[in-house]
């Protein structure tokens, strides 16, 4: 006989206060630990801060295991005579390495010496903590195709970071110790600079860089396994629009020189531009945005841009039905089409425009209406509200 277990409220409430520790966030700049992900659509939602990522308590605990088997594998290879490892600088900050005006940024886990096969070549150091499946799998691939193969074929992620450290620092040589959580099984994998994979991996990351549209989807399906849980799923195979903020908008642009300033002046480390506006701007404007918003198309995801009016400006699109509407800098609920500002149009989906329309037109005699949110109907028999509006 099976019994069904009650959900324990006190770990529950842990669960929630990790959560609730760990909010939302962005970076500021394109992680190389990440720049070698399989999909470079979801690497360019991100860099644009299209939204912000959640992680759940299950990821956030693997974090935690992943930073503490870090400092554990650390103290273990410092242990050992003739291991010199350096973890960063003096003021305990991580070594550094950056491109691209500081937009494109990663962190070396350390540098080590003193590794048995070759003790005087300095060697990159990173550690990666895995379930118990993807470890056995490095060990597989390296009895397979040897230790300085197996990176590659077991994780491109990893393998991109490798690359970029290993190009950017002019090291030769990674040194990757990987462990099961708590530090229990430990192997490792040594693996050789690859100037042709330095190139592609940089060439990419200023290409994501620099677009001004996303990249292509990895897969046409919602229910492909990597776009399944992605935190951009509901933008890239739904209807969400973006969140407003300086990335999001068409106007804005990356900085990649630091040479770009004015002449003689150098423009500030991971700046970016408003070309409307001509400035640049910092990381607290970038993250308010401004009324002269309008979104890049591609982070309009339920309508198609067919016109574009820099001057006003505005951008006129068309949905899958044929209804026309406008992304401008201020609204205009009564016009036709309907002309909706960012801060609105982000809450917006094509039903709501067409359901809502009679509303949207009422409420336009209201100057200074806009939309805070937009709450689900009630399931079942929930009361429209369909009363006049009040003048």
């Amino acid at each position: 006989m099976k019994v069904e277990l009650e959900i324990d409220k006190t770990l529950e409430a842990v669960d929630q206060a990790i959560v609730q520790a760990n909010p939302p966030s962005a970076r500021n700049y394109l992680g190389m630990s990440g720049a070698g992900e399989d999909c470079e659509r979801k690497i360019w939602y991100r860099w644009r801060w299209a939204f912000p990522e959640h992680f759940d308590a299950a990821t956030l605990r693997r974090f935690e295991d992943g930073h503490r088997d870090e400092d554990l594998m650390a103290k273990r290879l410092r242990a050992v005579k003739g291991i010199k490892l350096e973890t960063g600088y003096a003021d305990g900050s991580q070594f550094e390495v950056a491109d691209f005006n500081g937009h494109f940024l990663g962190h070396t886990d350390g540098a080590i010496t003193g590794v048995a096969v070759a003790p005087k070549t300095m060697h990159i150091w990173e550690h990666k903590c895995v379930n118990q499946a993807k470890f056995n799998k490095l060990n597989k691939l390296k009895s397979e195709h040897g230790e300085k193969s197996a990176l590659e074929q077991w994780d491109t992620t990893y393998y991109a970071q490798c690359q970029l450290y290993l190009g950017y620092t002019k090291l030769k040589r990674h040194y990757l110790t990987v462990a099961t959580p708590g530090g229990r099984d430990i192997t490792s994998c040594r693996t050789d600079y690859d100037a042709a994979a330095f190139k592609f991996f940089k060439n990419r990351a200023k290409s994501i860089l620099q677009s001004e549209e996303a990249p292509p989807k990895i897969s046409k399906k919602s229910d492909y396994f990597q776009c399944r849980w992605c935190n951009f799923s509901e933008t890239c195979h739904g209807d969400k629009v973006a969140q407003v903020n300086c990335r999001t908008c068409a106007f804005s642009t990356p900085v990649l020189e630091e040479t770009a300033g004015a002449p003689g002046k150098t423009v500030h480390r991971g700046a970016w531009r408003c070309e409307r506006h001509e400035q640049t701007i910092g990381i607290k404007k970038q993250r308010q945005g401004c009324g002269d918003h309008i979104f890049i198309p591609d982070l309009v995801p339920f309508g198609t841009a067919v016109k574009m009016d820099e001057e006003a400006p505005k951008i006129v699109y068309v949905t899958e039905d044929k209804k026309v509407f406008v992304n401008a800098t201020k609204n205009a609920w009564d016009a036709d089409p309907m002309e909706f500002t960012s801060k609105d149009l982000q809450h917006l989906t094509p039903e709501l425009m067409s359901s809502e329309q009679k509303m949207f037109q009422a409420m336009a005699s209201f100057q200074t209406a806009q939309i805070e949110s937009i709450k689900k109907k009630p399931e079942g028999d929930g009361i429209p509200f369909d009363d006049p509006i009040p003048f």
